[in-house]
């Protein structure tokens, strides 16, 4: 019984280093992104820093995105001080995992359709592909919120049309959510005045 006891005590001990020891490790890898939603054809940095309780200075970058198994992307070795640092430009919404020694850490990046919008009313959007006979929203901002006015579609060119932008007002597209890995996302605002704003 005593035997008995004290292997159950063993084992618990055990589990409870372990865990500990793991908790220990992914305290150990941190990563951040410069910024967690990104323009299509935009890039992201990826900084991150290796504790020294991992005994490596080797850090590995994994990728998965929607309707895709997972892929390694980039191997690194870490500064002197332990940080390290990739450059990633996802065309999807992307998960990132880094991992080191018995470590790793994860991160969305959340990808966005670039639209562009003319003051003549014709908006564009890329990639075109994913984005035909998907609508676009044409919105004026008033008393601090954007008002849908009117709302058109993609032909295959990645091209709407749009209402035109007259003096006085501030106006943007909007593309709604799609799925398949893209966020909804704005062109630039023509302002009032017709000067331009990028966000």
């Amino acid at each position: 019984m005593r035997k008995a006891l004290a292997g159950a005590a063993a084992a618990a001990f055990l589990v409870f280093a372990a865990s500990a020891l793991a908790a220990t490790d992914s305290r150990s890898l941190s990563i951040s992104p410069s910024q967690t939603t990104i323009r299509y054809g935009g890039n992201v940095v990826l900084n991150g820093h290796i504790g020294a309780v991992l005994g490596t200075s080797s850090v590995t970058l994994v990728a998965h995105s929607a309707g895709k198994t997972a892929q390694g992307l980039l191997a690194a070795d870490a500064a002197p001080g332990g940080t390290f640092r990739f450059d990633v430009a996802p065309t999807t919404r992307t998960v990132y995992t880094a991992r080191a020694g018995s470590a790793a850490k994860s991160i969305v990046i959340n990808v966005a359709p670039r639209v562009g919008l003319l003051r003549n009313g014709t908006a564009r959007v890329a990639p075109i592909g994913m984005f035909v006979g998907k609508t676009v929203l044409f919105q004026t901002l008033e008393n601090g919120t954007w008002r849908t006015v009117m709302s058109s579609t993609f032909d295959r060119n990645g091209t709407a049309h749009l209402a035109r932008w007259t003096p006085g007002q501030t106006v943007r597209a909007y593309v709604p959510a799609i799925g398949h890995g893209f966020v909804g996302g704005p062109s630039r605002i023509l302002t009032a005045d017709g000067k331009v704003i990028l966000r």
